[in-house]
């Protein structure tokens, strides 16, 4: 038998035993925030869980929000991460990203700029928020690139590709790509070729291309997988 003093706390779980049992409830986001309180072990694996997905998780969460909410909470979100640029944050977040939608990343950008409507600041963050990614995003399994809720903001889909580039050419982030869903319409044959150099784990590929585009643009790609 076990006795009362050799009984294994729930502060002395192992990591890998912890996060198994938190990522039960991954989805809600108030549960995490308190689970997160208990002590420090704790909220170092609850972290990575809140930030795997803090894009979509914010943008899901904006529902039923107001819009002084969404821009709040939106300015709070970029400014975490433009304080990791500059190492000023305790946990490197961008590092404990799994799932980057760039539509996502692109909205939260333009709310938090909307009070100002600085179309050059949107610019600028934008730039420096895939520069960070870029560099220290380096466990994502999950990138989407789709031509969704395009009413939202079509201008911002006409920066896209070009801001994708720096982010594509870096593709240090790309080395543990797992499923990447493209479907934009101004497909760049050298992000495909980014690519093809540094993703060699994927699992799912989901490219929308003309039918006369596919061999020649997929060949390398789907080649070295």
């Amino acid at each position: 038998m076990i006795g009362l003093n050799e009984h294994i706390m729930a502060s002395d779980l192992a990591i890998e035993c912890l996060n198994n049992i938190i990522s039960f409830v991954s989805e809600d986001t108030r549960t995490l925030f308190t689970c997160a309180l208990t002590n420090r072990h704790w909220c170092n694996v609850v972290v990575r869980i809140l930030w795997a997905q803090s894009f979509r998780r914010l943008v899901m969460s904006w529902v039923q929000a107001s819009f002084d909410r969404r821009t709040s909470s939106a300015y709070r979100l970029i400014r975490s991460y433009l304080a990791c640029s500059r190492n000023e944050t305790r946990f490197d977040y961008p590092a404990f990203l799994v799932d980057v939608d760039i539509f996502d990343v692109n909205i939260i950008i333009h709310q938090s700029c909307s009070e100002t409507k600085n179309n050059i600041a949107s610019d600028n963050l934008r730039k420096s928020i895939f520069a960070l990614l870029s560099k220290r995003g380096t466990a994502v399994q999950r990138l989407t690139l789709e031509e969704s809720s395009i009413s939202h903001g079509a201008d911002v889909y006409q920066c896209i590709c070009i801001d994708l580039f720096p982010f594509g050419v870096t593709a240090r982030w790309l080395e543990t790509l797992s499923v990447f869903v493209y479907s934009f319409p101004h497909t760049k044959v050298e992000i495909l070729a980014a690519m093809s150099n540094t993703c060699h784990n994927l699992k799912r590929l989901a490219v929308s291309l003309e039918p006369f585009e596919s061999e020649m643009r997929l060949s390398p790609l789907s080649g070295l997988q």
